[in-house]
């Protein structure tokens, strides 16, 4: 046993050292953060989904060694995964951290099971466990970026009609800028329907938030 986890401890302290998939992914269509103000951790999680699969997945963020590697890890599980696996593989992983009793509570984790053993630790569960519910967040975001990514569409056919160019490239953090543009070119109670269009996207411009209170 001594052994076993001097091997988990090492996955752990790698991961943390050099964290995989640590880096932007441009391409990304479901984001969410993640944030645990006990511990100071931060996650920002980016997947690329292709026919509802994990085409390729990155992390960026800071945190203490559990909430890196655990993060580091994840990537490299859930990578090429379906969706529907991906949220499967996340509640077993995340009931056996948190000591629930669940239908995959007995599946295999491969290297996950490094982290299993900071369930004796209850402050760090937290740390452990936050990537993995930025990961659900991230895969239930598909309606959020595919709302904004429709405003996007509309403001460019808009400007096409205007006869001004398009500048705005849409994310979540523009969101409230290109509202603000919407409402400038606007103004009228006749374009209506893209006031309200405007305000969806203010509404949806804060990044989706995992915070850690939610084991």
């Amino acid at each position: 046993m001594s052994d076993l986890t001097d091997l988990y401890q090492e996955i752990i302290l790698e991961h943390n050292r050099s964290p995989r998939n640590f880096r932007e992914l441009p391409e990304a269509n479901r984001r969410a953060n993640g944030h645990n103000p006990l511990c100071g951790d931060r996650v920002a999680l980016a997947l690329a989904v292709q026919d509802e699969a994990i085409r390729d997945v990155a992390f960026q963020g800071s945190g203490c060694a559990i909430s890196t590697a655990s993060a580091s890890l994840l990537t490299e599980a859930v990578r090429g995964l379906p969706l529907d696996e991906a949220k499967a593989l996340s509640a077993a992983f995340c009931d056996r951290v948190t000591g629930v009793l669940g239908a995959d509570s007995e599946r295999d984790l491969g290297k996950l099971e490094a982290l299993v053993g900071v369930r004796e630790f209850p402050m760090r569960v937290k740390c452990a466990t936050l990537p993995w519910r930025a990961l659900e967040a991230a895969i239930a975001s598909g309606l959020y970026w595919g709302i904004l990514g429709t405003v996007k569409i509309l403001a460019q056919q808009y400007s096409a009609v205007a006869g001004h160019e398009p500048e705005v490239f849409l994310t979540g953090g523009d969101a409230p800028y290109f509202a603000e543009g919407l409402r400038e070119h606007l103004g009228s109670l006749r374009h209506l329907p893209g006031l309200i269009l405007s305000g969806i996207a203010l509404v949806m411009a804060e990044s989706l938030v995992v915070h850690a209170g939610k084991s």
